[in-house]
């Protein structure tokens, strides 16, 4: 390549880089509260979680009736609760 052609190669990209900054800073759009609204929503969903967890006399009551359940069904000859009542 020559010179000439080199410089003008140069010429058109640092004009190219001249024009395009001022777009593309345009295009870019955060604040400061973005890593808060963030952390407010884990935080959120995680208390939602919590909220819906069951305790543990709440899962022992769903065993016992899941055994139960299944007892009364093995009793009756077999099939499920749900299928002896249709």
């Amino acid at each position: 390549m020559s010179t000439a052609h080199t410089t003008r190669i140069l010429l058109a990209l640092t004009t190219a880089c001249a024009l395009f900054p001022g777009a593309a800073h345009a295009t870019y759009s955060a604040d400061s509260d973005t890593g808060i609204e963030r952390l407010d929503f884990i935080e959120n969903q995680r208390r939602a979680e919590r909220a819906n967890r069951l305790t543990p006399e709440q899962e022992k009551l769903l065993a016992d009736v899941a055994s139960d359940a299944g007892a009364s069904a093995s009793s009756r000859g077999g099939g499920s609760a749900l299928s002896d009542r249709i």
